[in-house]
């Protein structure tokens, strides 16, 4: 054992480190009296560089200087053991080392202070130790450019904290620490919190004498001392080799021989520490929870810091135990005392608040009395200078009245000359003399054509654009308010043409048509022969729309306006039309916007979708009135009556899909191909917005106008409903003009007018409605017919505020309780189901699945199978397949997608058609036309009620069947058994369930849960039993399989990658951050996530500080969002293009503590050409070595 400590004994430096009045000065003295050292007692101390050049200077003042430097009991004199050091010292010590460096983390440098304690050190006589109070901070900088063992001197910080009260100069030393330039984030973070102000001064005795004149109220002095005090807690513990209690060094034996036996391990050894008697002050409790609050305060900023501070919480706890007690519970005598201190240390807080308040006083009175002065100042100035002007115009008034004395009697000689130059022309005029008329003849000939010459110049010149004779938009009473907006963004760029509301709805006395800024066109002007008829058979949507060409015709006719202009309600100007007056002036008869101006092929809203919905956007339309045109329009308007609907499978999109055909209809239509023009979702990738002073740009060309389509204007969170690529966070500075639009909206009335009723049927007889869903319909039925706009918004208010959250939720169900009930089976199944989710999971994953699915939108109609189908089929030689799976496949969220994908376009290929049902039912906008478009036919809710019932009327019309996800699929087996006997089966099981959750429940040791996973085994077990073929993703879990079920027909399909882009171009070198990927429905990555980001990225940080960890998934919940709040942490959410962003990660992780399957992430990241860390679970299966 001897040995091994000879071995640890240290032939470099030891560091004792602390903050102020720890007991430090005691702990000098016990090793002083070792006399086996040479200590340097407060190295750092900033008046060493105010000492003489020789020891001998001192003398007669070295007790003055203990008792200046608060240490009368040291022994020996304060500094003695620098003496033989002092001319080199002198030299060498900068004041900057006292606090200037106070925080140094590994790698920085500092030569200079390198050089002085290389000169303490070399100059020691015997093994040097060095005894701080300022180099908490740079514990780490030490332990890199030093052989050195540290010790750390540890205080409560309640007796501390008083004790650093005592002396002006400590109690302002934490204020001069935090004005340090590189003070850490997170002491910064506590500084900001505390609202304390900063300390003014050029040098350490300045801002001293700053502070001791501006103190802070007890509250915030603690703050900030209790901040500092956690940074040293937490830097002792973390990096010095022995740490000390100074409280249970004085009190408890054995924790004395704890500490001797550790310092021994570092070679300090014959330390009496007999003697230790650091004062511990006994509280009362009535103080702790002062302290308690200002504390867990601070211990939150650390927290979100991402810093660890457990040991600091149960340091803490302990210690309140022995420092506050309960005065009552002492004996007469000793409760006496400790309430006489207790109302002394009250009075000294009630005090430093009163001192700090009239400091804060004095400080204003004196800014106002500077100001005062200099405002005297200034004013002297302005009456010294308004004098001077004064004097000068005297001046310049006698000059002037001199000059115009002169003026008159010019212009009266003037005069007189007229006067006889009038006389003599009149001679000239009235003589008969031809030789003096003719020149007159002549001259004035010549004038009378020159003025003809230049009025024709003038008039060949002038060129006069003219601007649009008419603006309108269409829409019900609930889109008022947008409608305005748009009349006033308009207004200001076209003051002189007319505006008109063509209101696709009934008044019903809700609001007052003669009150509203624009003028109303109603539906009974337009001439609609069939009026009623539309208007039933139309969802709001489609009759918006429908009506459009017969608003044209009607204004074209009934006013004769040249040019008329259609705006759809959600479109917000910022600039005059320079472009379309310039196409209207050059003879345009139609003006048209694309939805794209370059391809998109890898964009969420892509260029083939624009075959689908159409080319042109008629949110804006411009035509002339011309005998072209309205044959269009009457042709448009005969189309519009019966075929205004969304039937893409049909090539049917409203009134836009039409709209294709309008230039071969009007030849001299015109295309503008300006990004400033229709900027909305469908283009945003493709445009970048900003903006220059008070101008906006999109692409470097003028922004003109913005299309806010789909906006929430509720949720501040959303761009657009209709997009995910596009959110708020993308959208760059548009998000300014987004904030203005929403603003304006709400302030021309949206709270009143969106709670108004639609008259006729929001979804139309085909109870459809793709575009405005039914749940965007907040009008209540009970809201009856008022007179007034101010008496209707008293009602909606009503309405609105009482019953708002009540109405909310009794929607949510009246809608969601259906769709479920269908979805389950019937009612039984469905609380069954219901019931069960809510003991796995909890209520509030009820609540958000009933959100869910009363927010379920309904996909285009599609025709039923029938008996006509299948004999076209065995007609044509196809064969049926039917695929069931939980939800639409997105191949750019998640790998199982993507291998989905590939066998519904590998089954096309071999000759079947495919028909895909998701159980969820539920349509997923743009992932369903993709699958049409890719032939495959898709049916979801409402075309399918019940997937069951379903199954039970057309199973057996299929060929083959493939089930996809044991969970999902085995309610489904019976029925297919049942109905279609002899259906061949494929089991998918993309990954095996039950081994997932099995592995979940053993991690969280949750018993429910694990019989939950058994049951899943079985039932997926039961599939393999039934099914004529499973596809199992590794051979791990074909492994597993055939331990139960050795005879079972299985194979290995694993998940596919295509479209492999490569590494990068930029070297790894040149990169540094983490990153991980994945979908965020999935359990296992919110755990692997939560678990780096709290266990593993804070070790990773303390290494490499200014790395990033990026988190790349859709639909991130709660849990993950917030830890964006930890420094680093980036929560990105859906990404639709990796490229850019994999082309700064440095590697990737897959930290998955549970799971099954193959994991897509790591084979994405291997795609790209970067490395991925990943845990065992995670790359099972995968043949993947490190």
């Amino acid at each position: 054992m001897l040995s091994e400590i000879q071995e640890k004994k240290i032939m470099g430096v030891v560091f004792i480190h602390s903050l102020f009045r720890s007991g430090s000065t005691y702990f000098y003295n016990a090793l002083k009296r070792t006399e086996a050292f040479h200590i340097y007692h407060e190295p750092m101390h900033e008046v060493i560089a105010s000492l003489p050049g020789t020891w001998n200077e001192l003398t007669g003042r070295k007790d003055q200087l203990k008792s200046t430097l608060r240490h009368d009991f040291l022994i020996g004199s304060y500094f003695d053991e620098f003496s033989h050091l002092l001319p080199s010292i002198k030299k060498v010590f900068e004041p900057k080392f006292s606090f200037d460096y106070y925080f140094m983390e590994a790698g920085s440098k500092a030569p200079d202070l390198k050089i002085y304690i290389d000169l303490l050190t070399d100059g020691a006589s015997k093994p040097p130790i060095l005894q701080c109070t300022r180099t908490c901070g740079r514990i780490d900088w030490l332990k890199e450019n030093y052989k050195s063992s540290h010790i750390f001197l540890l205080r409560n910080p309640w007796d501390q904290w008083y004790s650093y009260k005592v002396d002006p100069y400590i109690a302002t030393t934490p204020r001069i620490i935090y004005l340090q330039s590189n003070l850490p984030g997170v002491l910064r973070a506590v500084f900001e919190a505390s609202e304390a102000v900063s300390l003014k001064g050029s040098n350490t005795q300045e801002k001293v004498a700053y502070g001791i004149s501006h103190p802070l109220a007890s509250n915030q002095d603690y703050f900030l001392f209790f901040g500092l005090w956690l940074h040293s807690f937490i830097c002792g513990e973390r990096e010095c080799d022995v740490f000390i209690d100074m409280d249970e060094l004085s009190s408890a034996e054995v924790y004395r021989s704890k500490c001797l036996a550790k310092l021994e391990e570092i070679g300090i050894q014959s330390i009496d520490f007999s003697d230790a008697k650091l004062h511990r002050t006994v509280f009362d409790v009535r103080e702790r929870d002062r302290f308690f609050i200002t504390e867990n305060q601070i211990l939150e900023i650390y927290r979100q810091h991402g810093i660890f501070i457990g040991a600091a919480r149960e340091y803490l706890e302990r210690s309140r135990q022995k420092s506050f007690v309960s005065i009552e519970k002492s004996d007469a005598p000793t409760s006496g005392i400790l309430e006489d201190a207790y109302r002394m240390r009250e009075l000294l807080v009630v005090r430093d608040g009163q001192i700090a308040s009239l400091s804060q006083t004095v400080t204003e009175r004196d800014g106002k009395i500077t100001s005062l002065s200099q405002t005297v100042t200034e004013r002297d100035g302005q009456i010294a200078s308004l004098s001077q002007t004064v004097t000068e115009r005297d001046g310049k008034i006698t000059s002037l009245s001199q000059t115009v004395t002169e003026r008159d009697g010019q212009i009266a000689s003037l005069s007189q000359a007229v006067t006889e130059h009038e006389m003599a022309i009149q001679v000239i005029k009235t003589s008969n003399s031809w030789k003096i008329t003719a020149p007159l003849r002549k001259v004035s000939n010549i004038f009378k054509w020159k003025e003809i010459l230049c009025t024709n110049q003038v008039s060949e010149n002038l060129v006069i654009v003219p601007e649009p004779s008419a603006f309108f938009t269409i829409c019900s009473k609930n889109f008022l308010a947008h409608a305005k907006a748009l009349y006033y963004s308009v207004r200001p760029h076209y003051p002189d043409s007319r505006f008109f509301v063509v209101l696709c709805d009934r008044v019903d006395g809700f609001f007052d048509p003669s009150q509203e800024p624009f003028e109303f066109i109603f539906l009974e002007d337009l001439n609609l022969s069939n009026l009623a008829e539309m208007a039933n058979r139309y969802n709001i949507t489609e009759f918006n729309t429908a009506v459009k060409p017969f608003a044209f015709i009607y204004l074209m006719k009934g006013f004769h306006f040249d040019s008329v202009v259609y705006l759809d309600p959600d479109l917000f100007f910022v600039d005059r039309m320079h472009e379309l007056d310039q196409l209207l002036a050059d003879g345009a008869e139609a003006v048209l916007t694309p939805h794209i101006l370059q391809p998109a092929e890898n964009d969420e809203i892509h260029d083939g979708k624009m075959l689908l919905y159409g080319i042109y956007n008629l949110g804006f339309l411009t035509l002339r009135n011309t005998p072209v045109v309205i044959a269009f329009l009457e042709w448009w308007g005969r189309r519009l009556e019966r075929d205004c609907v969304i039937r893409l499978e049909e090539g049917l999109f409203v009134d836009q899909k039409w709209a294709d055909l309008l230039p071969a209809f009007v030849p001299s239509a015109r295309i503008l191909h300006h990004p400033g023009y229709n900027v909305a979702y469908w283009n945003l990738p493709q445009r970048k917005i900003s903006r220059e002073a008070d101008r906006w740009f999109a692409n470097g060309q003028p922004l003109r106008f913005v299309h806010f389509s789909g906006n929430k204007l509720d949720d501040v969170t959303t761009f657009s409903r209709h997009s995910q690529q596009v959110t708020i966070d993308n959208i760059g500075a548009l998000r300014e003009l987004l904030d203005a639009y929403r603003e304006e909206v709400y302030k021309q009335g949206h709270a009143f007018y969106r709670s108004l009723p639609y008259a006729y049927s929001w979804n139309g007889v085909a109870g459809i409605n793709l575009h405005t869903p039914k749940e965007l319909d907040l009008a209540s039925n009970e809201i009856q017919p008022v007179t007034s706009v101010e008496g209707a918004a008293a009602v909606a208010t009503l309405h609105l505020g009482v019953f708002a959250r009540a109405h909310r939720r009794y929607s949510v169900l009246r809608q969601a309780a259906p769709i479920a009930k269908h979805l389950s089976g019937g009612w039984m199944l469905f609380l069954h189901r219901a019931w069960r989710a809510y003991r796995r999971h909890g209520w509030d994953y009820v609540k958000s699945k009933a959100v869910e699915l009363s927010s379920y939108r309904t996909s285009p109609p599609i025709q039923i199978v029938d008996k006509a189908d299948q004999l076209r089929d065995q007609r044509d030689h196809l064969k049926r397949l039917l695929y069931l799976d939980w939800a639409i496949p997105k191949p750019d969220r998640d790998a199982a997608s993507v291998t989905a994908v590939m066998l519904l376009q590998i089954f096309d290929s071999i000759g079947y058609k495919v028909t895909f049902i998701p159980c969820s039912l539920k349509y997923e906008e743009g992932y369903y036309e993709d699958l049409i478009a890719a032939n495959v036919k898709v049916m979801t809710y409402p075309a399918i009620q019940s997937v069951k019932e379903w199954l039970e009327s057309n199973a057996e019309n299929f060929d083959v069947c493939v089930m996809a996800r044991g969970p999902v699929v085995w309610p489904y087996l019976e029925t297919i058994k049942s109905c279609a006997p002899n259906l061949p089966l494929i089991f998918n099981t993309v990954d095996l369930h039950y081994l997932r959750e099995l592995r979940q429940a053993e991690l969280a040791n949750n018993k429910v849960a694990h019989q939950a996973a058994l049951v899943v085994r079985d039932q997926e077990l039961e599939l393999i039993d039934k099914c004529d073929l499973t596809i199992l993703l590794s051979n791990d879990e074909l492994y597993t399989v055939r331990e139960m079920r050795s005879e079972a027909p299985l194979t290995v399909l694993p998940v596919v990658f295509k479209d492999i882009p490569g590494s990068s171009t930029q070297g790894h070198e040149q990169r540094r951050d983490i990153l991980f990927i994945g979908s965020f429905p999935h359990s296992p990555n919110i755990d692997a996530v939560i678990y780096f980001a709290e266990l593993i990225f804070p070790i990773i940080k303390r290494q490499i500080p200014d790395i990033r960890f990026k988190v790349i998934g859709a639909n991130p919940p709660e849990e993950i969002e917030r830890l964006a709040a930890i420094p680093g942490i980036e929560i990105l959410g859906f990404v639709k293009d990796l490229q850019p962003v994999f082309a700064d990660i440095r590697l990737t992780v897959a930290p998955l503590r549970y799971g099954a399957g193959i994991k897509g992430k790591i084979g994405t990241s291997l795609c790209y050409g970067v490395p991925c860390v990943a845990t065992p679970m995670a790359v099972e299966g995968m043949g993947l070595t490190a």
